[in-house]
């Protein structure tokens, strides 16, 4: 099996059993570890990893991460999430409101 494919498959697999077996390890940790193996290993090297980075998908999920963030506190979304299902009653009409 190849090393790399190894790796990937012990990250997801941490990060899906650390809520149920109690493992104290945040996601971030998962995979910070995970590229750090890769790195160890020389799968891959340390320049094409930074040269693997793009600025602008990094722009973009920063500005969406303040968005988002900036939504949550203003209480616009949970003003809107009131708005769009305070009707529902039941299951099946939360089902068909989404």
């Amino acid at each position: 099996m190849n090393l790399s494919l190894f790796i990937l498959l012990g990250v997801y697999l941490v990060i899906a059993c650390r809520k149920i077996c109690g493992i104290p390890v945040k996601i971030w940790q998962a995979m910070t570890a995970g590229a750090l193996l890769v790195l160890m290993t020389g799968r891959i090297s340390p320049l094409s990893a930074i040269q693997a980075i793009n600025l602008d998908v990094m722009v973009f999920l920063l500005g969406m991460f303040v968005l988002g963030e900036a939504l949550i506190l203003s209480g616009y979304l949970s003003s809107l999430a009131y708005g769009i299902l305070h009707r529902v009653k039941s299951a099946d009409g939360l089902v068909l409101m989404i």
